[in-house]
């Protein structure tokens, strides 16, 4: 007895915010989201409805998209990326799989999550005796650009590169390039998932997404069985 109306868009603000405004419209029943930028505009869009939202993949660290863990609030609820901490976490990973790679490329968008991951990551860098090189990238080309432009030097100025968990960057399109150019410069990569296109990555450190799916549908459940999704707290 349940009717699934699914969409999916790839890192586009304009179709998440069309596609959310439709859900308001058709006066849907529930709202589930990923990852974070789409939690944060289905949470703009059903402000003054009672629509509820529940997400999945969003990071909460550096957002206003939850007031509190214990209690979200504003009719939201979900499961959270442990963003900065699983970033560390793989950096460590890194740095313990190749010991040798002192300069880290931080590859990143301005995706919303990408603050309190440099700022995690920023903290415990001299700890481990590594440098990171940040390289900021809005497309796909523009990522192509950066790297065509480490060619063409003598040296790299790198020894390893590391991609924040977001949208853009951890798509196929980019962990493609990526991953090629990984492999011809013999650069170890790390990214949050793998997926298509991640096959040149060193490897991928996340949650296990069959469980924050398992878990998903047991808010759901809750909040279609009447308990407010902002009084469920965030998982």
């Amino acid at each position: 007895n349940v009717i699934y109306d699914v969409h999916k868009v790839n890192n586009d603000p304009a179709a998440e915010k069309e596609i959310m405004q439709k859900f308001v419209q058709d006066k849907v029943d529930l709202i589930f989201t990923l990852p974070t930028r789409a939690a944060e505009e289905a949470k703009r869009v059903t402000k003054g409805t009672n629509i509820p939202v529940v997400f999945g993949l969003a990071g909460i660290e550096g957002t206003d998209l939850v007031e509190s863990i214990s209690q979200p609030g504003s009719n939201i609820t979900g499961v959270r990326v442990f963003s900065p901490d699983n970033t560390v976490k793989r950096l460590e990973i890194l740095h313990e799989l190749v010991p040798t790679a002192k300069r880290i490329n931080i590859i990143h968008s301005n995706y919303e999550t990408v603050p309190s991951n440099l700022e995690a990551l920023r903290k415990v860098a001299p700890a481990l005796n590594v440098t990171l090189i940040e390289t900021l990238v809005t497309t796909v080309p523009e990522l192509e650009a950066a790297l065509q432009a480490r060619e063409k030097t003598k040296d790299l100025g790198i020894d390893a590169i590391m991609i924040l968990p977001e949208a853009l960057l951890t798509g196929p399109d980019a962990t493609t390039v990526i991953g090629n150019f990984s492999i011809k410069h013999k650069i170890p990569a790390t990214t949050t998932i793998t997926s298509p296109g991640t096959g040149n990555i060193l490897f991928g450190y996340d949650l296990n997404y069959d469980d924050m799916g398992m878990t998903s549908a047991n808010l759901v459940n809750k909040v279609l069985k009447g308990t407010p999704a902002g009084t469920i707290p965030v998982s």
